[in-house]
């Protein structure tokens, strides 16, 4: 798998982990521990996924989506947490369309690994689809 992952959480040994999984699949991995972290890094450079917790500190996990969405329609994003109220899960998946939504702690990181790699299957069948059309 050949993608740019920004990795968002609080927690340093969660983003090493997840930083370390997915080097291992030949991933481009940067990380932040703060959503304020990730934004300046979104600004700077564009990536594929994000990978993001909700419960953080300084502005709302919630917020930080809706403001990765505006700086960029297309990124990807993947909730990670252990923050799981109906109300982020419905808020996530329909007003700023993540393409899952993890809980914590996982089983085993082969979860997360396969629902960024479905998301790369997805992206790839639009593309083919949309080229197809045109």
């Amino acid at each position: 798998m050949n993608a740019s992952i920004l990795v968002v959480d609080a927690d340093l040994e969660i983003r090493r982990t997840i930083e370390t999984v997915f080097s291992r699949e030949g991933c481009r991995v940067s990380s932040s521990g703060s959503g304020e972290e990730a934004l300046k890094l979104l600004k700077r450079k564009s990536f594929d996924v994000v990978i993001t917790d909700i419960r953080m500190p300084g502005i709302s996990g919630l917020e930080l989506l809706e403001r990765i969405r505006t700086l960029d329609e297309n990124v990807e994003i993947v909730v990670l947490t252990g923050f799981n109220t109906v109300q982020n899960i419905i808020k996530a998946l329909r007003d700023v369309r993540v393409a899952d939504y993890l809980l914590k702690p996982l089983n085993d990181m082969e979860d997360l690994v396969s629902s960024v790699k479905k998301v790369f299957q997805k992206r790839k069948l639009c593309k083919e689809i949309s080229s197809q059309v045109n």
